[in-house]
């Protein structure tokens, strides 16, 4: 009970001075509950997350596949798939990706987990790693470096493949874009892919996501040149405040989080949280409570909490909190009093008096330096 009170103390000493209308750049840190390898007996890389109907969560791992029910952890590896690289949860059924293999598993009427193989099929035995999964025009598609296969009503209906190397693909605003190492971005239509307007500009960025920012505007980002926008007629660069820092910490992942907010995994630099106009809204990275700063995989769950999928473990991040903490963000100890005045914040805490300009305070980026009077 005694730390419980001491955060609520913290907290509602150190922000009751926030306006409202700073809401959007919120201070502190929120809640993070960390999950390591020997709590969900799994290997320490995850490489993508979905939740089904029922509330569970599921995740791509090195081991096989992880199921959370919230309470309890679940690895589902008796087929010996190896490293499970992509997970999609479509209706009742959970697709995975691997090497060489991709399939579903499905619960039986005593409610026990059966897998239904689609690897049996010839054109599919050299296919290599499956990275993604999608529903598209009444089909299940999963992309591999080598192409796209399509299957519906689980019987394989198309095998395209890539003139050199798929290297990501997406699904935004209802189109499944991929794009080829050689041709840049294209468009699934049909039983084919095609150049998309302005899409050799890509060919030598890696494309890493792509965002939703309107129905004709699409984030695309890369993991070493940043941010560029696409609005079916062209890609330009994407000159916003975010992007000089992401490229820095070298983009892996990202997703368009409850319609108000882009969240990208990184590499170096952990999870970077922007506004929809491209300002940096939050940085959890090890300096402020991640265990680790690279993020393999990021999504959300119905509650609104943000998860990644780490280099070693897994976080979930209760974003959508109105409370973030403030303690183990600036290491002040624990909180007594707080005023601003004069342009600054003071804090008064059982290690001394603390100050810190407002517009440091507000900055998300900025280092986070306490000046103690």
């Amino acid at each position: 009970m005694r730390i419980i009170y001491i955060h609520i103390v913290a907290f509602l000493l150190f922000v009751f001075a926030i306006e409202a209308g700073a809401q959007m750049n919120k201070i502190g840190i929120p809640e993070l509950e960390y999950f390591d390898r020997r709590e969900y007996n799994g290997a320490t890389q995850n490489w993508d997350i979905s939740q089904a109907e029922s509330g569970f969560i599921y995740f791509a791992n090195n081991d096989g596949l992880l199921e959370f029910d919230g309470v309890n952890w679940s690895l589902l590896n008796d087929k010996n798939f190896g490293i499970i690289r992509s997970v999609k949860v479509l209706g009742k059924r959970i697709y995975i990706g691997s090497f060489n293999e991709l399939g579903y598993y499905e619960y039986d009427s005593l409610q026990n987990l059966r897998y239904t193989s689609y690897a049996h099929y010839p054109e599919l035995s050299e296919m290599g790693e499956f990275w993604d999964i999608y529903s598209w025009d009444n089909m299940v598609v999963f992309r591999s470096p080598k192409g796209l296969c399509l299957f519906k009503d689980d019987e394989l209906v198309g095998v395209i493949r890539s003139s050199s190397r798929f290297i990501s693909s997406y699904m935004v605003n209802g189109l499944l874009l991929v794009q080829d190492k050689k041709k840049g971005l294209m468009e699934l239509r049909g039983q084919n892919v095609f150049p998309v307007s302005g899409g050799k500009k890509m060919i030598n960025s890696e494309i890493v996501s792509m965002l939703p920012l309107a129905e004709d505007k699409i984030v695309i980002a890369t993991m070493k040149n940043g941010l560029f926008i696409w609005d079916m007629q062209g890609i330009e660069k994407w000159n916003v405040d975010a992007d000089s820092f992401l490229q820095q910490t070298n983009i892996f992942c990202g997703i368009k989080y409850l319609n108000d907010f882009l969240v990208f995994g990184t590499i170096q630099g952990g999870l970077v949280i922007t506004s929809l106009s491209g300002d940096v809204v939050m940085q959890i990275d090890k300096d402020k409570g991640l265990k680790n700063n690279t993020v393999l995989s990021v999504s959300y769950d119905r509650e609104g909490n943000i998860w990644g999928g780490l280099d070693n473990g897994i976080v979930r991040v209760n974003f959508n909190s109105s409370v973030t903490f403030l303690q183990g963000y600036y290491n002040v100890g624990t909180g007594y009093c707080a005023e601003k005045y004069n342009g600054y914040y003071y804090f008064g805490t059982n290690q001394g008096l603390y100050k810190i300009p407002e517009d440091v305070f507000f900055d998300p980026l900025k280092n986070r330096l306490i000046l103690k009077s």
